[in-house]
């Protein structure tokens, strides 16, 4: 599990998390509204593992919402953690294979297989953070089948590799590994092999630390501009497998790719959250 909890990161993938704190933060709390009131264990400044109320306030005013949660402690409600609420565009049957708590008890990692009860399907492992955990912790047992909306932020992304190509005596080589001869232009060099990357998908553990963090490429779609605090990111789609197509919301800064297009394959490093799906049918 990690070895540092908290949302310093996920925050930075908008804006740096000093200017969060001093400007914004307290605003968003008065500004919120109540999303769930829960009692549940919590470790917090002055709780130490005991059932307390926990709260969650929900800042619902922009296009990405801000989650903050507060636990009642001794003698006031204590600040444990604040991050950007991303929205889905598509759910998952997921299988959960293991829990990874974080030391305040109240967020955890979550390890699933999806498509793992299909043998018509390739399945495959996610790792993400639960939104939901504190309420949720219940249902986030492992062997449980549950449907989750997913999406993620980007903390950089780039425009992805479209294709390389082999020439020379690679080209040779390559095609003798497939039991084939070289073509040869007009002045008898051997002609390239092109390879297409364009419509990669690839979606893998960026770090064992950060089992939420996946370093990705895929072509992206539906491309929206949208704001978080007067930064402005976009929203698009996204694929993390194939086998069938499982697509997935992601954020960036508009600073990192300023033009975007349909189609465009992007790469980079994201963060993938979770919460369990209203529908569970």
């Amino acid at each position: 599990m990690k070895k540092e909890q908290g949302h310093g990161d996920h925050i930075g993938a908008i804006m740096e998390p000093q200017e969060f704190l001093a400007y914004h933060l307290t605003r968003l709390i008065d500004n919120g509204k109540l999303k769930n009131r829960c009692r549940t264990q919590a470790v917090s400044d002055t709780v130490n593992g005991e059932e307390t109320e926990v709260i969650t306030i929900v800042n619902d005013s922009e296009d990405i919402q801000w989650e903050i949660l507060l636990v009642k402690g001794k003698e006031q409600y204590e600040l444990v953690s604040a991050f950007p609420l991303l929205q889905p565009v598509e759910r998952v049957k997921a299988k959960i294979t293991g829990v990874g708590e974080w030391k305040n008890m109240i967020e955890a990692t979550i390890f699933c297989e999806i498509d793992c009860d299909n043998e018509d399907m390739d399945g495959c492992q996610l790792q993400f953070f639960a939104t939901d955990y504190a309420w949720n912790k219940q249902r986030y047992v492992v062997g449980n089948y549950l449907f989750i909306d997913l999406a993620a932020i980007a903390y950089n992304v780039r425009e992805g590799q479209k294709g390389f190509s082999f020439e020379g005596q690679k080209a040779i080589d390559f095609l003798a590994k497939t039991g084939r001869e070289p073509d040869y232009d007009e002045n008898g060099n051997v002609q390239p092999i092109h390879f297409s990357l364009e419509h990669l998908v690839a979606f893998l553990t960026h770090n064992e630390d950060y089992p939420d963090n996946v370093e990705f490429q895929s072509p992206i779609s539906n491309i929206t501009p949208v704001n978080a605090i007067d930064v402005d990111l976009y929203r698009c789609e996204m694929l993390f497998k194939h086998d069938p197509d499982r697509k997935l919301a992601l954020y960036f800064r508009r600073e990192f790719i300023p033009a975007p297009q349909d189609g465009m394959p992007v790469a980079g490093v994201l963060w993938l959250q979770g919460h369990i799906s209203d529908n569970q049918q």
